[in-house]
């Protein structure tokens, strides 16, 4: 019989093997790259880190995608000292999901480098290590446009409202009605918070002036029983228009309860 030993000692010298002929793969398309001239326009060398030389900006790139990150998900940034520290001790991951994630984004970013502007190029890879598992496909065909009213949306597209007035007031639910109607030509037939119906224009003709009359955060605060505190910057609502087709798909509503920079509207 085979012992346990003997058969893991069996399974690493074939996994010694196939790794040795992958790197002669490697190594071998290489080789006829250069040979067609492919690699020699584009050759990227790999960059060691090093955040002890400030002349490089590897520690400035690192504090600033990280802070960028941080302002998205609400994360307290750091300063350049304390990422610094930080990358001071990271630890380097060498057969983890990290490491392989890292691995297979740096392959898109090679074809992004090499100038491949077919989508078909390009994978999206599901991985588990604990299976294990890799799975790679092709990436999906760009999200499809609608119109609605001689206007076109994507998915990827939202409807940015300032929710403060010139005098540094917020507005009310007449005064989004009234910059749809001024700026995109739209009459809103209802108003949606999440799950709460905040605006329907069959209600009653005194609930509806009612609504209309109140801000924004008053109702969603009576709506949602939410507490909407000073420092929210964002309300994000679904709308329906009138003469609205079944089929029509409208973007969501960006509110920004403090002034738009850089917006015009």
């Amino acid at each position: 019989p085979v012992t346990d030993q003997e058969i893991q000692r069996s399974s690493g010298c074939r996994d010694e093997m196939r790794l040795a002929e992958l790197r002669q793969d490697l190594a071998r398309l290489r080789r006829e790259l250069k040979e067609q001239d492919v690699l020699l326009s584009n050759l990227m060398e790999p960059i060691l880190f090093e955040k002890d030389d400030d002349s490089n900006y590897h520690l400035d790139f690192i504090v600033t995608a990280a802070n960028l990150r941080a302002e998205n998900y609400g994360i307290t940034p750091a300063d350049k000292l304390q990422a610094k520290r930080i990358v001071g001790r990271i630890v380097p991951a060498i057969a983890t999901t990290t490491a392989a994630v890292a691995g297979l984004v740096c392959l898109e970013l090679y074809k992004l480098v090499w100038g491949h502007r077919h989508l078909s190029s390009y994978r999206s890879t599901f991985l588990q290590l604990s299976e294990p598992l890799l799975h790679r496909c092709q990436l999906p065909s760009p999200q499809p446009t609608y119109k609605y009213h001689q206007k076109t949306w994507s998915c990827w597209e939202r409807i940015e409202v300032p929710g403060v007035d010139g005098k540094g007031d917020e507005i009310t639910l007449k005064g989004l009605c009234d910059h749809f109607q001024r700026k995109h030509s739209l009459v809103l037939q209802k108003v949606l918070y999440r799950r709460a119906q905040i605006y329907d224009r069959f209600w009653a003709e005194e609930k509806r002036e009612k609504q209309l009359s109140n801000r924004l955060t008053e109702l969603v605060c009576r709506a949602t029983a939410e507490t909407v505190t000073k420092d929210r910057q964002l309300l994000v609502f679904q709308i329906v228009c009138e003469n609205e087709e079944d089929d029509a798909v409208l973007p969501p509503v960006f509110v920004w309860l403090h002034r738009m920079k850089g917006k015009n509207e």
